[in-house]
């Protein structure tokens, strides 16, 4: 059922929102960060300051420039495109309803169409032919629960009324005249002289259209009943309703209402007669072409706003058939505006049918039905609709849209969630260049005088360093050609289980007598289980191998990070990293620092792929000795008893037959594994040699050796790796502090991996 369908759509989201909530929490704390670095650009230009860090900062004229000249405006231009995506996204996950917008020109029929599906008449929807009707935007929400018609009418503030009349003046004047008769309190809207501006406009018509809607601010804003009601909201009943919305009485075209000028929304609420309608809101837009100002801009927010579908109504001129420039100029926009994934699956294009009367366009409806489709728009359907008609409303526009609705909404959902994504993606980009550059700051900040006295320092921690990496893999020489006993032991439990796979007599008996299979077949079947099972079983010692290069690595990162080695650990740490993920983080450390370390980045990268892999090595020569109770390769057939009616002596014969071939495998394998017991310790042995040689040997007469590039990482990473003898140095050890955390602030941020969906 739609409703419940609905219900369930708007349950998904609020879930949604949580996730939301949280990543915009992750955002704010990101921005936070850069701000810090802004704080400090701020002090550094404040001669008074007397901040320990600041004062620090200044004593390094060339560390302090570097700070002034790092650039966050890309990252906050960043940060504001994605929180408006971010905003429009929680309202649309906010939402209890599904929302469907109509938009369009003028006259095409929106409002004929609102009253149809609402069954709301003219006294509350106005539509009238040739004139303006529509007076405030209104939005109509199925209530199946209500008793009655009424409307919740939100007026606009003073200052949104302010704001309103200034825009039509600037608009009307240009730029040039419009301080001239800007207004700063509504009170003097009275005071404007349409007159003066009407001669000065001439014959502008589109000057003169906006000066006429200006003109009924200026002579009813101040209204009492109107100017009492800004900032509020009012429920009032139907018989109410009308004088909120309309321009002029649907009785009494000549009486004219002008409290829609107050009037920001009104949200009318009613019960649908389509009774499982479900929680939908009609979303009714300004028809372009209407001499008020922002239309175009009112209808593409509602659109990408308030919408979760969106209708757009055209009605063929009846004497010219084929595409309206304006509907597809609409159709552009939205596509810009939103996306085009999104107009694929919830843009309905309605064809007003009007099959009496004036404007009849009956014989041009299909020649526009066959543009819209070969113009291959990005639309979710073409629907040809009687406007007029409650029935044909319903069935041709309402079901169809709903049932689209229903189905593709989530889906459409998913693709919003993707461009919030993103954008979360730039600007975590753009939060890493600036990181980039508060490293380059943060490196520079240890003078080549201090790199120069700690260099036998650095020597010293580089000799014990790659001492303990060739400790390692002569340890593992001295293994090489012996079965790795971890191993050994994993692959004797696995042939045991080869053993334990001769199926009993009573699971061969249930296989014979099932259907007309003969006992080849059943002995066949065996055989098929029991060679996936051998296989499933062995390709499961991936975990113990996976364990032993683990091991490994890790002996590797404790040689490079621990304080009594390497000291590595003072630029990424080892707390809640495994040896694999400290790994990877340190290339990308690296990598972020303007240090250039192709060597070492080289030698960490062939050490992080580095794994051994039981298919590898192992799988095909257990696949190959079990070749024998393959039929498919092996057409020796056992010799088992062909009498169908004595069961138990051909489950006998299939099982001697399986027990002999599986004590067969087993000893084969046994056999084979003796060698293969081996190649995990020669393995790891290879990947240690081959780290000790990268760090230690690999170079260029082209480049800078390996050597070098250590003495280099070192020495930019004083600060982190030697921070009391550095700050001690700088004779500033609380500011150095300070600085370091607000770096590490920035360049570790959690939060950074939490801003996407």
């Amino acid at each position: 059922m739609t409703s419940e369908k609905i219900d369930e759509i708007v349950r998904n989201r609020q879930e949604k929102l949580k996730k939301l909530h949280d990543v915009e929490s992750n955002v704010e704390k990101i921005r936070i960060s850069i701000g810090k670095i802004e704080e400090i650009k701020q002090n550094l230009s404040e001669v008074s300051s007397n901040d320990p860090l600041i004062m620090m900062l200044r004593q390094q004229s060339e560390v302090a420039n570097k700070i002034r000249r790092i650039d966050t405006s890309a990252f906050y231009s960043a940060y504001d495109c994605y929180m408006k995506k971010l905003q429009i996204v929680k309202n649309r996950f906010s939402r209890e309803t599904l929302n469907i917008s109509f938009v369009g020109a003028a006259g095409q029929g929106k409002s004929c169409v609102l009253q149809q599906i609402s069954g709301l008449g003219g006294d509350v929807i106005p539509s009238a032919k040739g004139s303006d009707c529509t007076g405030a935007k209104s939005i109509i929400s199925n209530a199946p629960e209500a008793l009655e018609v009424k409307a919740e009418i939100t007026f606009y503030s003073c200052t949104e009324i302010l704001d309103i009349i200034n825009d039509y003046l600037k608009e009307i004047v240009g730029n040039s005249d419009y301080v001239k008769y800007r207004i700063s309190d509504l009170s003097n809207a009275s005071n404007i002289p349409i007159s003066e501006i009407d001669s000065k406009i001439g014959l502008d018509a589109n000057a003169k259209g906006k000066l006429e809607q200006l003109k009924k601010y200026v002579e009813h804003i101040n209204d009492d009943e109107i100017k009492s009601r800004l900032g509020q909201k009012l429920f009032v009943p139907q018989e109410e309703i009308e004088q909120y919305v309309a321009q002029h009485s649907s009785v009494d075209p000549g009486k004219m209402y002008y409290k829609y000028l107050g009037v920001k929304c009104a949200n009318i609420i009613c019960a649908f007669p389509k009774k499982d309608a479900g929680k939908i809101v009609l979303v009714d837009t300004k028809g372009l072409g209407d001499t008020a100002i922002k239309v175009e801009e009112n209808m593409l927010y509602a659109a990408e706003n308030d919408s979760d579908a969106i209708i757009l109504m055209y009605r063929p001129d009846a004497l010219r058939a084929g595409l309206g420039a304006r509907e597809t100029d609409i159709i552009s926009k939205i596509q810009k505006r939103i996306s085009a994934q999104y107009c694929e699956q919830l843009l309905f294009w309605v064809i007003n049918r009007v099959k009496d009367g004036d404007g009849k366009n009956t014989d041009v409806i299909e020649k526009t039905k066959e543009d819209i489709i070969n113009s291959k728009m990005a639309i979710a359907g073409v629907l040809d609709v009687d406007c007029m008609d409650h029935e044909n409303v319903e069935k041709n526009l309402l079901s169809p849209v709903l049932s689209g609705l229903t189905e593709r909404v989530e889906k459409v959902d998913g693709f919003i969630v993707k461009g919030l994504n993103d954008l979360a993606e730039d600007l975590i980009r753009k939060y890493k260049n600036i990181v980039s550059s508060l490293s380059e700051v943060f490196i520079d900040s240890a003078s080549e005088d201090i790199k120069q006295e700690m260099s036998p320092e650095i020597r010293e921690t580089l000799d014990i360093m790659l001492g303990r990496v060739r400790k390692i893999f002569l340890e593992l020489n001295e293994k090489r050609n012996k079965p790795s006993e971890e191993f050994q032991e994993e692959c004797d439990k696995k042939l045991k289980n080869i053993l334990k796979l001769v199926p009993s007599q009573e699971e061969v008996i249930e296989l014979l007598e099932k259907g007309s299979i003969n006992q080849i077949q059943v002995y066949e079947k065996c055989t098929n289980k029991i060679r996936i099972s051998i296989i499933d079983d062995f390709m499961e010692l991936d975990d113990i191998l996976n364990q032993l290069v683990e091991q490994f690595k890790q002996s590797i990162v404790d040689a490079l990070t621990d304080d009594d080695k390497g000291k590595l650990g003072h630029i990424v740490s080892k707390n809640d990293k495994n040896a694999s993920e400290w790994i990877e983080t340190f290339i990308e450390k690296i990598r972020n620092n303007t240090g250039d370390y192709p060597l070492i980045t080289k030698a960490m990268q062939e050490l992080h792929k580095f794994k051994i892999s039981v298919e590898g090595f192992m799988i095909y020569e257990v696949r190959d000795k079990l070749d024998q109770i393959d039929l498919s390769l092996n057409t020796q057939t056992p010799q088992i008893d062909s009498d169908a009616n004595n069961r138990e002596k051909q489950s006998e014969d299939i099982i001697f037959w399986l027990d002999k071939a599986i004590n067969e495998i087993f000893d084969d394998l046994g056999k084979e594994l003796n060698e293969l017991f081996k190649v995990p310790n020669r393995a790891l042995f290879a990947a240690a040699k081959d780290f000790h040689d990268r760090a230690t040997y690999s170079g260029s007469t082209t480049y800078k050796d390996v050597m070098t590039e250590w003495e280099y990482l070192y020495g930019n990473w004083i600060p982190d790796i030697w921070a009391e003898q550095y700050a001690s140095k700088i004779n500033s050890i609380e500011a150095y502090k300070t600085w370091k955390k607000v770096t590490q602030t920035i360049q570790d941020n959690s939060a950074l991996k939490n801003i996407k969906m």
